[in-house]
């Protein structure tokens, strides 16, 4: 895909390990998904300009635009995944954890609906 960093006031989320990623899931009670804690380290605090940015809704199949990738550097808190889980704490269903934004301020989430560990 055609990713380029997101301009927060001059800094970008640094690259953060995978174990960092991981323990910032199992923190919010979540099972990380290895293959989202590699993708989350690559593309972390990134957006999607090209038309490659779409991903498809596993329950409606409704195709969903990417606007921004959340990331896990805590000292960047705009996007930070972490910063977007206590926002949404209480707006979304509980098991739902935001991982992206998408390009109409909609949140892309990880669904742990059935249990922290599916």
């Amino acid at each position: 895909m055609d990713m380029i960093p997101v301009a927060f006031d001059g800094a970008t989320p640094a690259l953060v390990s995978e174990e960092h990623i991981a323990q910032r899931l199992l923190d919010g009670g979540y099972r990380p998904p290895q293959d989202y804690v590699a993708f989350a380290r690559a593309n972390g605090g990134k957006q999607f300009p090209s038309a490659n940015r779409f991903i498809r809704n596993r329950d409606s199949s409704e195709i969903v635009g990417v606007a921004v990738i959340y990331h896990y550097d805590d000292a960047v808190p705009l996007y930070s995944a972490t910063d977007i889980w206590r926002q949404t704490t209480g707006r979304l269903p509980t098991g739902l954890a935001p991982i992206a934004s998408s390009e109409f301020a909609g949140e892309i989430c990880l669904d742990y609906r059935s249990g922290a560990a599916e």
